[in-house]
């Protein structure tokens, strides 16, 4: 009896040490998994929307910029206030031959959370990847499903397990102003929010896909972000893109 009893205080203890190391591991986990603290969960809906909301919300920025001044064409950050409201503040990658910037002159006001893709794409009916949300959600997830080496520094803390942010965004409407995005890439559309078709006006409809990351607000002063990321065949593009942030500048 003595025995046994001393049987099941062993395996008493060697199971609180289990659970308290896995305890302390997971906590250590959750620290590094949300960049020192800062990067809010993607289960999560920072200032009311969920990250599948702001990552519609994202595009409809890009998509709404023109190419004269457009923040993903710029490659100092000179310009990446353009566009900007409300309580979250966009970054995203470059548009140009090689995919990498380093962005010095990004200023970005005090109190506001950054949300940026470390790789995204979008599907639309301007691109004729389909007429629906189901079929445009399908052609986003095709493409997002080649991107590999995916990689996110906060002020040199490297973010791990980068694929838990994947974030499909419901399919959305968005306007086009003069000197658009898709001009850029010899895809002709009107300006506004709709193209004429069979005798109606088709409303512009996107979907997207990709990993982003939701950043509680910084505190003022330099902040360092650097995020790379690769689509493989048939895309064959790599980003790499620092931002060396002023905070409240």
């Amino acid at each position: 009896m003595k025995h046994s009893l001393a049987c099941l205080r062993l395996v008493f203890s060697v199971l609180i040490l289990v659970v308290v190391a896995g305890l302390a591991f997971d906590a250590q986990a959750q620290t590094r998994d949300s960049g020192g603290g800062r990067i809010m969960p993607v289960t999560s809906a920072p200032f009311g929307n969920s990250y599948a909301d702001w990552a519609a919300a994202w595009w409809q920025w890009a998509l709404a910029l023109p190419v004269d001044g457009h923040p993903l064409f710029d490659e100092t950050g000179i310009h990446c206030g353009a566009g900007q409201s409300g309580p979250v503040f966009f970054l995203g990658g470059v548009f140009n031959v090689s995919g990498s910037a380093v962005r010095t002159e990004c200023t970005v006001p005090s109190r506001k959370a950054l949300f940026f893709p470390i790789v995204n794409v979008e599907c639309s009916n301007i691109e004729g990847n389909g007429v629906n949300g189901v079929e445009l959600r399908t052609c986003a997830a095709f493409f997002a499903d080649l991107a590999t080496g995916l990689r996110l520094e906060v002020d040199d803390d490297r973010v791990p397990h980068l694929t838990r942010f994947r974030t499909v965004s419901p399919s959305f409407n968005f306007a086009l102003p003069d000197d658009d995005l898709f001009g850029a890439f010899m895809l002709t559309a009107p300006t506004g929010t709709c193209f004429p078709k069979d005798g109606i006006c088709e409303p512009y409809l996107s979907a997207g896909d990709g990993y982003y990351v939701m950043l509680a607000p910084l505190s003022d002063g330099p902040h360092t972000i650097r995020f790379t990321g690769t689509f493989g065949d048939p895309i064959n593009f790599t980003t790499d893109v620092t931002y060396h942030l002023t905070v409240g500048g």
